[in-house]
């Protein structure tokens, strides 16, 4: 016969057994809970720094941002340029020297220097580089800064606005704010277009304002035709080029252009053995001023100048402007870019150029020195106190004491230089003799 043991919660029914088994239930225990305070604020004081940065980000969305036209159409200032009949540029009118260059136009080693220094992971981020913004985090921006190109390229165009802030907003919104104008930016352009507008907005410095101005000022070349030394010179100015400019600090320049070298070789661009040679070439400036007056013909740019802003100026009997752009706004002389050709010619007008400064600066300089030695100072057409009549007089003989002077009068020969009496008039026939 089973043992029947039974009470609810000590016995348990066992119908093959000759005994009874007690049993006890393990007292039920109320769950722990999944997450610890101090796990909670461990995982708190983890995700601050995100919060944080999620934070300024909601707020300076709602602050002054640039509009979506802004975006699309940023304000740039471009020089008029002025061109000979025979293609030649002989002279700007700007507020800022700048002409745009095309990606297309850009060198592969001009942009690989840049890509490699200023941005390695350009091609594959959408305006942020969270990998870079982590570690500048992280170590405080001892090992690099977390700013793309595309961030560096929205502070740049929208600086203005920065500076109308308060210095609490700039310190905590700045970089925010160039994170959603940047992300909008890849939106708006491709990553060839980006890479042309920033070098397009940048100021080298000494009138050189973008990289198509920069190679013609500190190379004396296109821009397609810069080497890669000549590249890497120009990025590394990218980083302050009022500390590294070429004319000022020339050692200071070349230590940061062999850093842009260190990068390429970093990045397999270039081998151990080209970063070493390319290290020990110079510079290798060859610098061109550029200023209004300087340059071929000053007087005629000044000139034509003055034409231009007139006809600019003028409007037709309806008020509207004559010369105006597809929105009948006027156009801007040093601004907008245009481009004038005119119909001077270069070769004509150097070899002009060249003849007046012989004439003035080697036969009549001559000439006039000669003349003030044979002269006491109060005698000198300059002097000031001499009197007008003897001033006078002396112009007047210097005048036709000289070679124009009396080839205009038949006193002497332009061909052969010899003294008048050799020369005779010509018949009404047209023949001419000279004695022999």
């Amino acid at each position: 016969m089973d043992a029947i043991g039974y009470h609810p919660s000590r016995f348990v029914y066992y119908p093959c057994s000759g005994m009874a088994k007690t049993t006890k239930k393990k007292a039920n225990k109320s769950p722990k809970p999944s997450f610890t305070r101090h796990k909670v604020w461990t995982w708190l004081l983890g995700l601050s720094p995100l919060l944080g940065l999620a934070m300024l980000v909601g707020l300076a969305s709602f602050g002054s941002l640039p509009d979506t036209d802004a975006l699309a159409n940023p304000k740039t200032e471009l020089a008029t340029r002025v061109f000979t009949s025979d293609g030649k540029l002989i002279g700007r009118y700007y507020s800022e020297n700048r002409s745009d260059a095309r990606f297309q136009e850009l060198p592969q080693n001009l942009v690989q220097a840049l890509i490699s220094t200023e941005d390695a992971r350009f091609w594959g981020h959408s305006g942020i580089d969270f990998i870079g913004l982590a570690r500048a985090i992280a170590f405080m921006g001892q090992r690099g800064g977390g700013s793309t190109l595309t961030q560096q390229l929205a502070k740049q165009l929208f600086t203005e606005q920065y500076e109308h802030t308060s210095w609490l907003e700039r310190a905590f919104l700045q970089k925010p704010k160039e994170w959603i104008i940047a992300a909008r930016l890849e939106r708006f352009y491709t990553k060839d277009e980006i890479v042309a507008l920033y070098l397009n907005r940048y100021d080298f410095l000494n009138q050189a304002v973008g990289i198509k101005s920069a190679s013609n000022i500190y190379f004396d070349k296109d821009v397609e035709e810069l080497e890669l030394h000549e590249s890497a010179m120009l990025v590394g100015m990218l980083k302050n080029s009022s500390l590294f400019n070429p004319l000022r600090r020339p050692d200071l320049v070349q230590s940061r252009r062999n850093v842009v070298f260190m990068q390429l070789e970093r990045y397999g661009i270039i081998t151990d053995l080209q970063r070493d040679s390319l290290s020990a070439m110079p510079l290798g400036i060859s610098f061109q001023r550029v200023s209004h007056d300087e340059g071929l013909a000053p007087y005629f740019r000044e000139a034509l100048r003055a034409e231009l802003k007139e006809l600019f100026g003028e409007k037709d009997a309806n008020g509207n402007w004559k010369v105006a752009k597809a929105d009948g706004a006027p156009y801007d002389l040093y601004r907008d870019g245009i481009q004038v050709h005119t119909t001077l010619d270069s070769r004509l007008q150097l070899a002009a150029e060249v003849a007046v400064k012989r004439h003035l600066g080697e036969e009549l300089q001559a000439t006039l020195n000669r003349d003030l030695r044979s002269r006491s100072k109060s005698e000198w057409p300059f002097y000031e106190g001499i009197e007008r009549k003897d001033r006078d007089m002396l112009v007047k003989t210097a005048v036709k004491q000289s070679a124009r002077h009396r080839i205009y009068v038949g006193k002497f020969c332009p061909e052969c230089e010899r003294p008048g009496f050799y020369i005779r008039k010509s018949d009404t026939a047209g023949w001419s003799g000279m004695a022999l």
